[in-house]
């Protein structure tokens, strides 16, 4: 498990490479071209990547929150106990998404619209906009295909894709454990303490590996 140190350090050297991008930028320092732009492309790809993971079980834990106004908790909740309840977590397509883009595509685009204005450049801005496109589609695709019976992931992704699903499946008998909506990483759930047990991914395991359940594959904690 990557330790909180090691973490900061991966970030701490994510934001000084963009902060070093912002300096050059307004300061006019001569800097060859390509050396800038791979500078760009390597501080991009690290806020990109942090960014995402971030935004993906804020925005997540968000959904969470039951105070006045919140639509994105009403909608959410819809997810939890109408489409996708606990005794019927895995269900034929199509997906039933319950409105899951209107209420989370605003606050997504106002994350774009900070990282637009605080940008550099508009290079620094497409490359994070790009890459947090592409992990913006790939997590919601794997957490729809996690309640679609039969997936075709299944076969092409084998226990990686089990064992991720298995890690959704415990958020919905848990709601305050396993934030991170498709999986694709549990750093930030370990970071802030809401990454489950042992004896509760034994528990989840137990559940749903037995009785026909994809007994053949084995979770990983």
């Amino acid at each position: 498990m990557m330790s909180t140190i090691a973490l900061g350090e991966l970030v701490l050297a994510g934001c000084m490479t963009l902060l070093c991008i912002i300096t050059a930028h307004q300061v006019g320092w001569p800097v060859f071209e390509p050396k800038s732009l791979a500078i760009e492309f390597v501080g991009s790809t690290i806020f990109a990547w942090y960014m995402c993971l971030f935004a993906d079980v804020g925005l997540h834990t968000l959904g969470h929150l039951r105070i006045k106004g919140n639509t994105m908790h009403t909608i959410h909740m819809s997810h939890h106990k109408v489409e996708y309840p606990c005794g019927n977590l895995l269900r034929p397509l199509p997906y039933r998404g319950g409105g899951g883009d209107k209420a989370f595509g605003p606050p997504v685009c106002l994350i774009w619209i900070a990282v637009f204005w605080l940008a550099p450049h508009k290079r620094v801005f497409m490359a994070i906009f790009v890459e947090s496109a592409t992990f913006l589609f790939i997590s919601d695709y794997l957490h729809m295909q996690y309640h679609v019976e039969n997936s075709w992931l299944e076969g092409h992704l084998g226990d990686w894709f089990i064992n991720r699903r298995l890690y959704h499946f415990h958020h919905h008998h848990r709601l305050r454990e396993n934030m991170s909506l498709g999986g694709i990483s549990t750093m930030v759930d370990r970071l802030f303490g809401t990454y489950w047990s042992e004896k509760n991914a034994e528990k989840t395991k137990d559940k749903f590996l037995c009785g026909g359940f994809q007994q053949r594959h084995v979770i990983s904690t």
